[in-house]
């Protein structure tokens, strides 16, 4: 049998040539791949505490040089940063345990429900902190009546806390609002322009340390034993109570009650897999928790001790991002976040 060596030598040398492109293909996807990934985390208002997540998110992976370029915007707050997570218009950001089942389901203030949300995990438990001046002398929730107020902006965690508090504790019309952003808040009431204001936030919370440095008389409200004896934390399971330790601001001398809840990482459903678990294990590496509490110290360091004596996949009240839920496999801990089966039967 004549063997037709021309044409052997050309079938090597096709097969050769497609090794060869399949493997500039491959190189070239592999570097598309590599790209810089531009996302886009929104946080609320300049002065609060998940804008500067984000900041220092942001600012840690620019340091390291990363693939990663996070963008950092404002809002008015954590309604505007669900709905815009919820409708794909940004990638990051961060919510609370009392606000994201409400997310999920669409419960006021939310017009729909977004299902797509995901969690990355449980940044740390944060109180809310009610600044006022001991002129006010306000001792106990009735005091309250009658006084003038900044929750905070309107669509804030903070406003929308003092919102349900009040109308369950029926004053919500005897005490005036004014929703006023943070650094505005506390402007306020060094001119006395209002009596008290409250802020979500982990002592020293830099907006409540101007305002402890500024007004002499400055000083944190009491919750005492009130709302538990209220029924406030059986209805609104996403609020926990929270101690305040002495010393947390100067004149502070004796721990002080008042209520918290969990921030919470918080991605989209469709954010691809490689990219959620890749933020995640950044989120909770030791490099970035000690560059972070240069940034914003208090809520950091909350998350360093969550990491290593609770578990951030506890409380997030939504089901993780299967790549959240590989990374923290992969750290070691048991997955305590609800299925998409746990919220769709309830």
């Amino acid at each position: 049998m004549q063997v037709n060596q021309g044409g052997v030598q050309m079938k090597r040398m096709f097969a050769i040539f497609m090794v060869i492109a399949f493997s500039v293909i491959g190189l070239s996807v592999s570097a598309y791949a590599e790209k810089d990934i531009d996302l886009t985390w929104v946080g609320g208002g300049t002065g609060g505490i998940s804008y500067h997540q984000g900041a220092a998110l942001s600012g840690y992976l620019s340091k390291k040089a990363s693939k990663y370029k996070i963008s950092v915007q404002s809002s008015s707050g954590a309604i505007e940063m669900m709905r815009l997570l919820g409708k794909k218009e940004i990638e990051l950001s961060v919510t609370v345990g009392s606000e994201v089942e409400d997310v999920w389901f669409g419960n006021k203030p939310f017009k729909r429900a977004y299902p797509n949300v995901r969690s990355l995990g449980v940044a740390f438990l944060a109180p809310l902190n009610w600044v006022t001046t001991k002129d006010e002398n306000i001792q106990k929730i009735s005091d309250l009546k009658g006084k003038t107020m900044s929750p905070g902006p309107i669509g804030s965690s903070g406003a929308n806390s003092i919102n349900r508090m009040f109308t369950f504790l029926g004053i919500k019309d005897q005490v005036k609002l004014n929703y006023l952003p943070y650094a505005e808040s506390a402007r306020a009431l060094k001119q006395g322009h209002i009596d008290l204001y409250n802020v979500f936030g982990v002592p020293p919370h830099a907006v409540i340390s101007e305002t402890f440095a500024t007004v002499p008389n400055a000083t944190l409200f009491d919750f005492g034993n009130e709302l538990e004896e209220s029924g406030f934390y059986k209805k609104f399971q996403g609020y926990v109570p929270v101690i305040l330790k002495a010393g947390s601001y100067p004149g502070i001398d004796k721990p002080v009650k008042t209520y918290g809840t969990t921030y919470i990482f918080m991605c989209r459903e469709d954010l691809p897999e490689k990219i959620a678990y890749e933020i995640t294990r950044i989120l909770y590496t030791d490099d970035f928790l000690v560059y972070a509490q240069k940034v914003i110290e208090g809520p950091f360091k909350l998350q360093e001790e969550l990491k290593k004596t609770g578990n951030p996949t506890a409380g997030t009240g939504v089901p993780l991002h299967p790549g959240a839920e590989r990374a923290f496999k992969e750290m070691g801990f048991k997955i305590l976040s609800p299925s998409v089966a746990d919220m769709q039967n309830r």
